[in-house]
């Protein structure tokens, strides 16, 4: 009987929102796939305007002096009841508002609001830009989404609570939302169509929100920041190239070895969220040159490749085994305070070299490799052409042109993403949605509408320990790095700050 009473107050609240929608015409929709998103009778649009204007005025007031005023804690109190005041604006003498409070969820919904907006430390510590305490229930994101999302914003919050211009915020500010929106999009899943669809339309209403900016910065729609996700460019990798320096190649050979890890790094996005790359160099012995997590971006590690030098040998033979073997005791094992690889990134070997090796180990050294999930490609004219899952062999037919097999590494590189990512599950759901809540959504759907407060369930973000016992054993991983990630569509120019 309650939920026949429920049905038809939902019913009269869709006909009312209807009726609402249609004599107001002055304000905007937002529409994703035929669904309205609304806030009672706020379209989506309205709705983060005006929440923007609150913000804005925060983040106008909060500094001073180009510092973080110590009276932030009451500039906070006056953003919340600024946001608080668009919230009740919205919902007061709607329809939908009285179906939240005869549905028993009305306090619950605002609740869910309220965590959402963050409290006192994520916007005068945190400087409203932080790694996301919450997610909406239904909403899946895989291991490395957590970890990395720490990353985004560090430089943004290091300059928030420091002595730092306008202009320098305005700029770290815009790197640090793309690189959250991003990741969200590259590590998340959803379980609901309206929720997949509402990501959408966070991104395309709130991307050119900029609080410190007086000219607009490079807009991207949900649509491109999807396409991105694609490998490549869009590889979360950890690689490791070896190449051969016996005296059996030449020095013109190893500047063609050092050329085609230049292209390779090219094709793909380089950086914290994207692939990283280190360079080792072996003979009888063998040392790592450039260290993973040695270069924040691809600018800096391409300086930092050419200035590596070859180890200079007089007669050293080439150790292909004992090189591979160094590397995954000291490069890949997961289980090693020593290793650098990020958790739950693919890691990547790949071998270039000149000639056959003149130790018995490789074989060994390879399925020691293998064994611990890491995608092993070895290239040169004594290979043949082996396409195994983990352990790929190219053949190189002219040792003073291996730039001529980067499309073929890249496509490995691709490759051992997919395989790996497979293998990893996705965060499962640890919050239960509300009942009630859902049933309203349902049912607001058959009128092609969405209500935000419906759809705000938070459920807090898990951080996977970087234990070894206790992380899956198909999704192991230790270590952070600290790079700070850097993506395509950012200006050079960085726009004119406020005056102050």
């Amino acid at each position: 009987m309650v939920q026949v009473t429920m049905v038809t107050i939902v019913v009269i609240a869709l006909l009312g929102v209807a009726q609402a929608s249609t004599s107001s015409a002055m304000t905007s929709t937002v529409r994703r796939s035929g669904l309205d998103f609304r806030l009672g009778k706020c379209s989506a649009d309205d709705y983060y305007v005006r929440i923007h204007l609150c913000s804005k005025s925060f983040y106008e007031t909060v500094r001073r002096n180009g510092v973080v005023a110590p009276n932030c804690s009451t500039k906070y109190s006056t953003l919340r009841g600024c946001m608080l005041g668009v919230y009740d604006d919205c919902l007061n003498g709607t329809l939908f508002n009285v179906l939240l409070g005869r549905s028993g969820v009305r306090e619950q919904a605002r609740n869910n609001y309220l965590a959402f907006l963050g409290d006192e430390r994520y916007w005068c510590t945190e400087g409203g830009l932080g790694v996301p305490r919450y997610i909406h229930a239904g909403t899946n994101c895989n291991p490395v989404y957590a970890h990395i999302t720490k990353d985004c914003v560090r430089n943004y919050q290091r300059f928030f609570n420091s002595r730092s211009t306008y202009t320098r915020l305005c700029w770290e500010y815009h790197r640090g939302k793309t690189c959250l929106l991003q990741n969200a999009i590259n590590h998340c899943s959803f379980t609901t169509i309206p929720l997949s669809q509402m990501m959408q339309m966070i991104v395309d209403v709130t991307f050119d929100y900029q609080p410190y900016c007086r000219t607009r910065v490079d807009v991207a729609t949900y649509d491109q920041m999807l396409h991105r996700q694609t490998c490549p460019p869009r590889a979360h990798a950890d690689v490791i190239f070896a190449v051969d320096v016996s005296s059996g190649t030449s020095d013109a050979e190893f500047q063609s070895m050092k050329e085609a890890i230049r292209d390779i790094a090219k094709k793909l996005d380089f950086g914290m969220s994207g692939i990283r790359i280190g360079f080792a160099q072996f003979h009888e012995r063998t040392k790592v040159s450039i260290r993973l997590n040695r270069y924040p971006n691809l600018r800096s590690f391409q300086r930092g490749l050419n200035r590596t030098r070859r180890i200079y040998t007089l007669r050293h033979q080439r150790h292909t085994g004992s090189a591979l073997r160094y590397l995954a005791d000291n490069i890949f094992d997961l289980e090693s305070n020593r290793s650098v690889i990020r958790p739950f990134h693919t890691p990547l070997c790949v071998v270039m070299t000149t000639g056959a090796s003149d130790d018995v180990t490789e074989a060994e050294a390879v399925r020691t490799l293998v064994e611990r999930n890491v995608h092993v490609v070895r290239m040169g004219p004594h290979y043949s052409n082996n396409n195994a899952d983990s352990d790929v062999t190219m053949t190189v037919d002219d040792t003073l042109n291996f730039t001529s097999s980067c499309g073929d590494v890249v496509e490995e590189v691709c490759f051992a993403e997919r395989l790996y990512r497979d293998s990893i599950r996705s965060t499962p759901s640890q919050a239960t949605t509300s009942a009630p809540m859902d049933f309203l959504n349902r049912i607001l759907s058959l009128g092609s509408q969405a209500h935000l407060p419906l759809l705000w369930q938070p459920q807090p973000l898990i951080f996977h320990p970087f234990s070894i016992s206790s992380v899956q054993e198909d999704a192991r991983g230790v270590g952070t790095g600290f790079n700070i990630s850097e993506f395509a569509p950012l200006q050079e120019r960085v726009p004119e700050s406020f005056p102050h």
